[in-house]
C-alpha cells in the first residue's frame, strides 16, 4: 500500500481494515470514483462529478469515434458506482 511505503503503517492498518470490510463490488465503486473506502456521501458526490467532467462522451467527441465509445463506457461504470452509493446513503 502507499501509506506503507511512505512509512505510514497506521495509515495503512486503517486502510486495509477500511478495505477489508467492503464487499467486492463495492470496492470496485470506490475504485472507479478513485475514492478510499468509507469515503462519506459528499466526497463521493465531488467526487463523481469530477469523473463525469473527465470522461463526458461529449467532452472527447472531437478526439475520435473510439475514444467516444472508451468514454461512454467509463461513464456507465461512473453513473452505476454512483447510483450505487447514493442508494446505499439514503
Amino acid at each position: 500500500m502507499l501509506a506503507r511505503e511512505n512509512g505510514n503503517t497506521e495509515a495503512a492498518r486503517v486502510l486495509e481494515e477500511a478495505w477489508g470490510n467492503a464487499s467486492n463490488s463495492e470496492l470496485q465503486y470506490y475504485k472507479i470514483l478513485e475514492v478510499e473506502p468509507g469515503t462519506c456521501f459528499p466526497e463521493i458526490k465531488k467526487a463523481y462529478y469530477h469523473r463525469v467532467q473527465e470522461y463526458h462522451p461529449d467532452k472527447v467527441a472531437h478526439l475520435g469515434a473510439v475514444l467516444r465509445t472508451v468514454a461512454e463506457q467509463k461513464m456507465k461504470e461512473i453513473n452505476e458506482a454512483y447510483s450505487y452509493f447514493k442508494k446505499r446513503c439514503k
